[in-house]
C-alpha cells in the first residue's frame, strides 16, 4: 500500500479551515446582517463593484461546504476529486486576505505531481481489486 503524500494531509486542514470559515462568514453574515471578520475585503470589492451583497452568503455556504465534498472525495480517491479540489481551491482564491493565501497552498499541494500519483493510484488499485 502507498503511502499518503504529506500534501493530502495539508489540504484537508487547509480544506477544512477554508471550509469552515466560509461557511460561518455566510451563516453569520445571513444571521445577523454582518460577517464575523472585521475586514471583508473581499466583501467591500463586491459592493464597490456595484453587486448587492445580499446574495454573497449563499455563495461563502455553498463553497465552504464543497470544500468538504472535495476532501471526502480526495480521500476516497474518486475520479472527480482532482478537478473538484482543483476547481474548489481556485474559487477560494477570491475569498480575499488570509483565505486567499490558504486557498494558493491547496491550490499549490493538488497541483503536486506526488498528490496526483496517488489519486490515480488509488483509482488503479480500485478497478483491479473491483
Amino acid at each position: 500500500m502507498q503511502r499518503t503524500p504529506i500534501f493530502i494531509y495539508v489540504i484537508t486542514l487547509v480544506g477544512l479551515i477554508l471550509g469552515v470559515w466560509m461557511v460561518a462568514e455566510g451563516l453569520a453574515f445571513r444571521f445577523t446582517g454582518e460577517f464575523l471578520t472585521q475586514d471583508a475585503l473581499w466583501a467591500r470589492l463586491v459592493t464597490e463593484a456595484g453587486f448587492e451583497i445580499s446574495g454573497l452568503p449563499f455563495v461563502l455556504v455553498w463553497l465552504g461546504s464543497t470544500w468538504f465534498g472535495a476532501i471526502c472525495a480526495l480521500w476516497v480517491r474518486s475520479t472527480w476529486a482532482y478537478n473538484a479540489t482543483l476547481a474548489v481551491g481556485l474559487l477560494s482564491m477570491l475569498f480575499l486576505g488570509p483565505g486567499t493565501i490558504l486557498a494558493a497552498l491547496a491550490f499549490v499541494c493538488i497541483l503536486n505531481k506526488q498528490t496526483r500519483k496517488w489519486i490515480s493510484d488509488g483509482r488503479q488499485q480500485k478497478s483491479i481489486s473491483g
